[in-house]
């Protein structure tokens, strides 16, 4: 591995630039496969996509191009490319992750023998803990590790696959379980890290051998179904036990009303609707937006966990904490008039007969809304 510091407006030679565009991680940041470069002086924003190329010269003239303009300062880059001991052409994943407390998760992406990634990130303080996974079926998995400085290039040139043997082998049994489903459970694709690697039987049962020991990431899917993710730690020359388990996706059917004036009272001019909630289509709403699905500002968001829809509220930057009051076996019709204290930041299963008042985001409206059913049926026009 090699590690070099870039002077903008030095030109990079070949040697380096292409080792050092392999160790970024983008995971600390929040991106999947962009990473968003700020101008410090216009604050304006320029994307830079993570690509995959045909050689390392062109990746190391990438990031010469990347990591000597004026909207990259505080950017890193990693050039990196792989091969196997015996030269085999083969593809394999990625995952990049930061390695501290603050991780925020595995950032994927594909490589093969015959390419080279160019993977700019931004480098939030001084310093960033990062690691780079790559997996593939049949080769024992790799794994690498770096301390990331601002205006660093690291060039891992040198990542070698062994293939997996029978000593470090490792194996996993399990189950597909579909909460409601005794069939239609044969023929589901099991994915170890994004690879198809199994298919269950007419039980769901499913085995997969030489697999890579170390944590993980096993899943399938199913229409209708959520959850079907897991991850396991898995020794070499061990048998793992585990299942998967999928709830059926749930439908909160709920009728609210709003006060755009900004007072307590409901029983004057107040915008009113009725919705369905999922995980999908309708998960964060803003009743000023006449409760509708917002990528912004909200005043409330639905998760499912298992067989329970889940309405919580987050801290909103540029707005404030938006909060609310729960009453149990109740209806909207019961009330024309929002309590003046007593909310709270919620963190609530849904059950019809629900009704909940809101101190929305802006801290100057009041909205009430009420569950009136919660089904398994698929609403006209919602997918997966």
């Amino acid at each position: 591995m090699s590690i070099v510091n870039i002077s903008r407006g030095t030109p990079l030679s070949p040697k380096y630039l292409c080792v050092l565009l392999a160790c970024i991680s983008l995971t600390d940041v929040g991106l999947l496969s962009t990473a968003l470069c700020t101008d410090s002086k216009n604050k304006k924003g320029t994307r830079v996509q993570r690509q995959r190329l045909d050689s390392l010269d062109e990746a190391i003239a990438k990031a010469k191009i990347e990591l000597n303009t004026d909207h990259t300062v505080g950017v890193a880059a990693i050039v990196y490319t792989i091969s196997t001991l015996s030269g085999q052409t083969i593809q394999a994943h990625t995952k990049f992750r930061s390695a501290g407390r603050s991780a925020a998760g595995y950032i994927p992406g594909t490589i093969s023998t015959s390419e080279a990634v160019m993977q700019p990130a931004i480098i939030r303080g001084a310093t960033r803990a990062v690691e780079l996974h790559v997996i593939a079926h049949g080769f024992e998995r790799c794994i690498r590790r770096v301390i990331l400085h601002p205006g660093e290039l690291v060039i891992w040139d040198d990542i070698v696959l062994e293939p997996i043997t029978n000593q470090t082998a490792a194996s996993i049994v399990g189950r597909v379980r579909l909460e409601g489903e005794k069939d239609d459970l044969e023929g589901l694709v099991i994915y170890v890290d994004n690879d198809a690697a199994a298919f269950t039987d007419a039980s769901g049962y499913f085995a997969i051998d030489s697999i890579s020991s170390g944590r993980i990431q096993l899943s399938t899917q199913k229409t209708g179904f959520l959850g079907l993710r897991t991850e396991v730690r898995v020794a070499a020359g061990e048998v793992e036990v585990c299942e998967l388990t999928g709830h059926r996706k749930r439908f909160a059917h709920v009728r609210w009303a709003y006060q755009p004036d900004g007072t307590r009272h409901f029983d004057g001019e107040t915008r009113t609707g009725s919705a369905v909630l999922s995980t999908r289509k309708m998960s964060r709403i803003s009743f000023a937006k006449g409760f509708q699905q917002v990528s912004g500002l909200s005043d409330f968001l639905i998760t499912q966990e298992k067989d329970q829809l889940i309405l919580r509220h987050f801290d909103m930057r540029g707005g404030n904490i938006p909060s609310s009051i729960l009453i149990k076996d109740s209806s909207l019709d019961d009330f024309n008039m929002a309590p003046d204290s007593g909310y709270a930041r919620t963190e609530t299963p849904l059950h019809p007969g629900d009704v909940y008042f809101f101190h929305c985001y802006d801290g100057e409206h009041y909205a009430m809304m009420e569950v009136l059913k919660i089904t398994t049926e698929r609403p006209p026009l919602e997918r997966d």
